[in-house]
């Protein structure tokens, strides 16, 4: 029992519910199991966006091998391994906000004012990932190309096929430290559920001193859920 605040607090920060919890430990999981137009390499890109006015198929194409595709979303690039450090070209994201509009409706006079009412949950903001730029690039070889086949075949439910552009869920996994010589452990997660990209930044290149390149992207989803997974 403590004797001291100073022992109190240190207790207060030795108990897992209000332990400090650190910012830079996170990592996202991006389900591609079920998105039929990153699984078949966008090969749909190659039949609509290539037609030329006369209706025949041009020369010019995406060339976006299978064999490119699948390693960028393979599950040491995506999840890890063993000890599962997610997709591992994520550098930040910003969790999108939520509230509720208030107001003040109802009869007022004097120095009387109406009564607070909820009048509509806010409209559903972006999930928004910043991703860096490698040789074999995440960036313009999977977002780019994935983002096109959703203004192609929209978001009309589909649960599985070479048209299916949600994926069916993204994890974003907020670690905990839990003492010396023992592995960070997940402390609440987010889970988005029918995720698509919509867009991303424009690329700005420079003959300049070197630099990471890095690409902000965002994302729609249907609904999202937060978990405590220690329960």
């Amino acid at each position: 029992m403590a004797t001291s605040p100073y022992q109190y607090y240190n207790e207060i920060l030795s108990n897992w519910p209000t332990a400090i919890a650190p910012q830079s430990q996170w990592f996202v999981s991006i389900d591609f199991d079920k998105v039929g137009v990153v699984k078949n390499g966008f090969n749909n890109i190659n039949n609509y966006d290539n037609e030329s006015k006369s209706g025949n198929i041009s020369s010019n194409y995406w060339n976006l091998p299978n064999s490119t595709t699948e390693n960028l979303i393979s599950v040491i690039n995506q999840r890890g391994t063993e000890s599962l450090i997610g997709c591992v070209f994520v550098r930040d994201i910003t969790i999108p906000s939520d509230g509720v509009d208030i107001n003040n409706k109802g009869l007022d006079y004097g120095g009387y004012q109406a009564p607070t009412t909820a009048n509509t949950r806010n409209k559903q903001k972006k999930l928004s990932m910043t991703f860096n730029e490698t040789n074999s690039s995440f960036i313009d070889f999977i977002i780019r190309p994935w983002i096109v086949n959703v203004g192609y075949f929209g978001l009309i439910a589909r649960d599985k096929g070479d048209r299916k552009v949600k994926a069916t869920s993204i994890d974003v996994v907020y670690l905990a430290r839990t003492g010396p010589n023992s592995p960070s452990i997940p402390r609440k997660i987010f889970t988005f559920f029918g995720v698509v990209p919509t867009s991303v930044n424009a690329i700005n290149s420079q003959y300049q001193s070197e630099g990471l390149q890095y690409s902000t992207v965002e994302f729609s989803y249907d609904y999202y859920v937060v978990r405590d997974p220690t329960q």
